[in-house]
């Protein structure tokens, strides 16, 4: 049976209903936080340093969020972008966040030949559609990295050291701006982190980040 056209993000009741977004999120991680949990950050950010100066998450990495994504990622179904885009603004509007420039997390060369687009960037490019907000390719990958899943805080911090690097006909447009990074799944920070701390040492004024999914923190 067809989908309606005006169903919410293109989902049939069945999955909408199995997503689970985030309405109580850390201040810092934007990973949910348990309602009887009174802190606003979670004990996993009290000592973290991040990039970044807030980082929101729109939901659970459930089953159902993960073949949202990777239909989009390794499925091909790049008209998904719009649908996942629509999820974030709706995320930063019920946040009252608001941003002045979109950057995507960048794929390497060799990686981005294999897959024919980058994910994050597909969905920038729809986000920025919807909230008018300029979407700029600043960030360049300069290598490869090993896959993350698996690999301590502490590695991964140094797998992504000096793997970042803003294209020089960019440094102008992000001086003194705040600055949105859009990427799809967040783990422990450390990708959107990096990027964020290689953007201000290029001038912005404040980074956030935003991503369509991540865990629950275990404490």
């Amino acid at each position: 049976m067809p989908i309606p056209a005006d169903n919410t993000y293109s989902l049939c009741r069945e999955c909408f209903n199995a997503i689970k977004f985030i309405k109580k999120g850390c201040e810092l991680c934007g990973k949910p936080l348990p309602e009887i949990y009174h802190e606003q950050r979670c004990p996993v950010c009290e000592d973290a340093e991040y990039g970044f100066d807030m980082a929101l998450c729109c939901a659970e990495y459930t089953d159902e969020m993960h073949r949202l994504i990777y239909a989009l990622k390794y499925g091909g179904r790049t008209y998904m972008a719009a649908d996942l885009a629509s999820i974030m603004a709706d995320k930063l509007e019920y946040e009252g966040a608001t941003c002045e420039i979109i950057v995507s997390v960048p794929l390497s060369k060799s990686r981005l030949r294999r897959r024919g687009f980058n994910q994050a960037g597909l969905i920038a490019e729809e986000l920025s559609r919807i909230t008018g907000w300029q979407h700029i390719d600043a960030a360049e990958r300069l290598r490869d990295t090993q896959f993350l899943s698996g690999l301590s805080r502490h590695e991964r911090r140094s797998e992504l050291s000096g793997v970042f690097r803003i294209n020089s006909e960019y440094k102008e447009q992000i001086e003194g701006k705040k600055i949105l990074i859009v990427d799809d799944i967040f783990t422990t920070g450390a990708t959107v982190s990096e990027l964020a701390r290689i953007l201000k040492q290029e001038g912005a004024a404040r980074v956030y980040a935003i991503c369509l999914a991540t865990g629950r923190n275990i404490y």
